[in-house]
């Protein structure tokens, strides 16, 4: 049992004792000193022991703290002055008793007494009046540190972070504790989908979370978010001869076509000194190009450059990614993934996802529509079967028709009996929307029977492709 002992008066004090009468816990005795009983207290609960005493009186306190043992001392007073004489006579007799001291003024926090916790009224006052303000993050001050490593986010219509299932965002240094619906506590799972108007409440270093915050809340260059701020290529040379000038050049395209975001260039094994200056040529104010030279390995080059940038995509020739510990790391990461192809994607007027399970098409669908809203391509959801079977994805339609009137951005939901893998090679340049999972990346002497479409997806190199971080189907 914590003995605990209150010396009040004025109106905060009243509040306060409001609030132990009402909250009443267990293991707390109170021991309260007031100089006249409150007009509000009709009855004194058993734990709250009551002293009608002036608290500033040397004598009735001091004989009160040798009376009786307590553990802590809360000192509310109205005036700063008696609160002062107050705490002056309980360190004469405890030197080293833990206090909570209300500050009416707010100037005594610089008291040179650390055994004493200074609450300042003005301060808690400012605070509260700048937590009303729009655009300012809701930390919890009363729990873990208090220092902005828990905060509170409303996930705006138009948010990157909405319509996407939690296990598909990376979550580097912060996590997504829980999520508040409706007036509901939601303990997400890597399946859950976070939705508009839903507050999310993240964990995480104070200033990753500030920066989340913003990200967030943001609706305006939202591509490639959540997954990153900028993008990043990886150049090879030995492996792609005569194409890296080409790739670069359509990197910088859809780096142009994003907006407001810079491009890394990472040159790894380097060819002849003129096709390295003309690669060199093309830096810029937010085209940055460095080169490896050496044995490290392409995944240990890629690692330290997405810790040493905020990187969402990753672009690179099919060739590198068919590098397994390249692609496992990405998939790892959590990262959006454009695999060039043989057609470059200034060719390309249409975004097309072939239809798959619920939970892979509803990880990809936001995502679908940010980067047809930043490069300008029409979205095409394309349901294809053999065997006419149309009758098991209803809700997944129904999930893309809402998005596009969120977005206002039509949808084409193409419904044919057609092999998908032959339709999806007939048609005319478009960018191929995948879903990024565990099972894109088996490739054993098996896939080439697998009946999982996913599997064949990487096979055909005609379109470019972008890889999607997907929940597992």
């Amino acid at each position: 049992m914590q003995n605990i002992l209150i010396l009040a008066d004025g109106r905060e004090a009243e509040y306060f004792i409001q609030r132990v009468e009402q909250k009443r816990i267990a293991d707390n005795r109170y021991t309260l000193v007031m100089p006249t009983p409150s007009a509000d207290q009709k009855g004194i609960p058993s734990h709250i022991a009551m002293h009608h005493f002036d608290p500033t009186s040397y004598p009735k306190l001091r004989r009160l703290l040798h009376e009786e043992a307590f553990h802590m001392i809360f000192i509310v007073m109205q005036a700063a002055e008696e609160g002062h004489a107050c705490l002056e006579i309980v360190r004469s007799v405890t030197p080293r008793m833990p206090v909570v001291f209300l500050d009416p003024t707010g100037q005594m926090e610089a008291h040179d007494d650390s055994a004493t916790h200074f609450v300042s009224s003005p301060e808690l006052i400012a605070g509260r009046l700048y937590d009303q303000l729009p655009n300012v993050p809701l930390v919890a001050q009363y729990v873990g540190l208090g220092q902005g490593e828990i905060m509170e986010v409303l996930v705006p219509y138009g948010s990157s972070f909405a319509y996407r299932h939690v296990g598909s965002i990376a979550q580097v240094k912060w996590r997504i504790a829980a999520l508040y619906r409706k007036q509901k506590l939601i303990l997400p799972t890597t399946a859950t989908m976070i939705r508009p108007q839903d507050t999310l409440l993240i964990i995480g270093k104070p200033q990753v979370l500030t920066n989340l915050y913003y990200r967030i809340g943001q609706k305006e260059g939202r591509f490639p978010e959540p997954f990153g701020r900028d993008l990043y290529l990886m150049l090879d040379p030995s492996l792609e001869g005569e194409m890296v000038l080409m790739h670069l050049k359509e990197a910088i395209y859809l780096q142009r076509q994003t907006g407001g975001v810079h491009l890394h260039v990472r040159v790894i094994h380097p060819g002849d000194f003129v096709q390295l200056e003309a690669i060199r040529s093309e830096e810029s104010e937010t085209v940055h190009i460095q080169v490896s030279y050496g044995d490290t390995p392409p995944e240990t080059i890629l690692i330290d450059d997405m810790i040493g940038h905020d990187i969402g995509m990753v672009m690179m020739a099919p060739v590198l990614f068919g590098d397994t510990a390249i692609a496992e790391e990405l998939l790892g990461r959590k990262k959006l993934v454009y695999l060039f192809g043989e057609t470059s994607a200034d060719r390309v007027e249409r975004a097309v996802v072939l239809m798959g399970s619920e939970a892979e098409m509803e990880s990809i669908s936001s995502t679908l529509f940010y980067a047809s809203e930043t490069w300008g391509l029409d979205p095409y959801l394309c349901w294809y079967d053999p065997e006419g079977d149309f009758a098991d994805r209803q809700r997944v339609i129904e999930h893309y028709e809402t998005l596009a009137r969120i977005f206002e951005s039509p949808i084409t939901i193409d419904r044919q009996p057609l092999n998908p893998i032959r339709a999806l090679e007939s048609m005319e340049p478009v960018l191929h929307i995948v879903p990024f999972t565990a099972s894109l990346l088996e490739r054993d002497w098996f896939a080439f029977f697998a009946t999982r479409l996913n599997r064949h997806l990487l096979d055909s190199p005609r379109h470019p492709k972008l890889l999607i971080p997907a929940e597992e189907g």
